[in-house]
């Protein structure tokens, strides 16, 4: 049974996985647009925090997401995983990316 906080003004569920990282996206100040999460199931989750949104998918890489930061202009996000990856997303819900490959050994941090 779940109690109610109330300090915490939401939830997000959708990682199967333990969380490694959660960041928050800011719009002119203080006001919060997204959150975005990796975890060790290998997604990257960009939540908007609009009432009954769904959160944008990023699907890619074949191991654990270690590390996950945003530009400044808030449209590219890059991620690091121990698949020996590092790719740079488009935030959008197309979710494209470029693939950077060339690590011997799991990519640890941005």
């Amino acid at each position: 049974q779940q109690r109610s906080d109330p300090y915490v003004m939401n939830v997000l569920h959708e990682h199967k996985e333990t969380v490694t990282k959660a960041i928050f996206r800011r719009e002119n100040g203080p006001t919060l647009k997204q959150v975005i999460s990796s975890s060790n199931d290998g997604l990257i989750m960009a939540w908007s925090l609009r009432p009954n949104a769904r959160p944008n998918k990023f699907v890619g890489h074949t191991d654990a997401i270690c590390d996950v930061d945003i530009n400044p202009e808030g449209d590219r996000l890059a991620s690091a995983s121990r698949d020996c990856t590092v790719r740079v997303w488009k935030n959008a819900a197309s979710a494209q990316c470029t693939v950077m490959k060339g690590h011997s050994a799991p990519v640890k941090s941005i």
